[in-house]
């Protein structure tokens, strides 16, 4: 199997997690008096920012829909693989 290719064990370990994923957006929403659909961005924008600021790569579509790039660094393909 290639590297980052589909793995069942990791698979089923994220699935399993989605109920525990999905209590924090709840928790947030309510903590923070916000729609669930906006903790979630939340969360998200969150991780994002985490993984950018420890330089692991990231989607920059994704990021950047996230509005968490710094456009004039990030977005030039650094966190695509492209060193």
């Amino acid at each position: 199997m290639a590297s980052g290719g589909y793995n069942k064990e990791r698979a089923l370990a994220k699935a399993a997690n989605i109920y525990n994923i999905l209590l924090q957006v709840f928790a947030l929403a309510k903590e923070r008096d916000i729609l669930p659909y906006e903790a979630a961005n939340a969360l998200a924008e969150e991780r994002i920012a985490q993984a950018l600021a420890k330089g692991e790569r990231v989607d920059t579509h994704m990021a950047n829909k996230a509005g968490v790039l710094d456009t004039d660094r990030d977005y030039q393909g650094l966190y695509r693989g492209k060193e």
